[in-house]
């Protein structure tokens, strides 16, 4: 990657977005700007541009989505002036919360997938304590198909019908859900929400990247919370 073309995206970043630190590898190029403060001493805004990828990044963040769905898209518009690429091949968006659990999370998420509890304490077996519990499910793009026609009829009808007029059942990104404990809170919970999904093209890709972040957020905050609040019924 050519050390003039990452000093023009540096300055088109910049119109923008103040990042204050450069660092330009063989393989990378980082901008990034520490947002250190009393209620976030680990905040951090974050571009690496790799050769086929582009990660976009802010941790503990102060303010709301919107605002890094507005960063995310200033960077595509700064990344369009410079190297203007044609398609976005894949898209990963990852959204992590942290919070209290009200109580063990570990006993908790334990009890909840019956691995604990007098006689049913599956985890003796180790003969030591444990110290972080976590959980990783991974769900699949999906298409339903009606129980009253096989794939084979389904896909004859999909075929034939006319597209304003079907109707979608499923979903078209791969999920990975992680929730964990939290090493230095026992009474906290990490829950991460990581979504993929196929290419689209990239003057479409400041609309559709925020219609997809907010597809993993409402997932998160709806699918996700529902869940672990089954835990809490156990």
């Amino acid at each position: 990657m050519a050390r003039k073309t990452a000093l023009d995206l540096a300055t088109s970043l910049s119109e923008h977005v103040e990042l204050t630190d450069l660092h330009l590898g063989d393989e990378a190029w980082t901008f990034r700007r520490p947002q250190t403060s009393q209620v976030s001493p680990q905040g951090l805004i974050s571009v690496t541009v790799e050769e086929y990828e582009i990660e976009i990044r802010h941790d503990f963040p102060t303010g709301q989505l919107e605002q890094f769905e507005h960063l995310t898209d200033l960077v595509i518009n700064a990344v369009s002036k410079v190297i203007k690429p044609t398609h976005i091949l894949r898209t990963g968006i990852e959204l992590e919360y942290v919070t209290n659990f009200g109580g063990d999370a570990r006993e908790a998420l334990l009890g909840g997938l019956r691995l604990s509890g007098g006689e049913a304490d599956k985890l003796a077996e180790f003969g030591r304590p444990c110290h972080l519990i976590g959980l990783r499910l991974m769900f699949p793009p999906f298409t339903v198909v009606s129980d009253e026609d096989d794939e084979a009829d389904a896909d004859e009808h999909a075929e034939n019908a006319d597209e304003s007029n079907k109707e979608k059942i499923g979903s078209d990104w791969h999920a990975t859900v992680t929730i964990r404990s939290l090493a230095d809170d026992p009474g906290g919970i990490s829950v991460e929400v990581d979504g993929h999904w196929g290419p689209i093209t990239w003057k479409d890709g400041t609309k559709i990247v925020a219609e997809r972040l907010n597809t993993v957020l409402e997932f998160l905050r709806e699918r996700t919370i529902a869940f672990l609040k089954k835990f809490g019924e156990n």
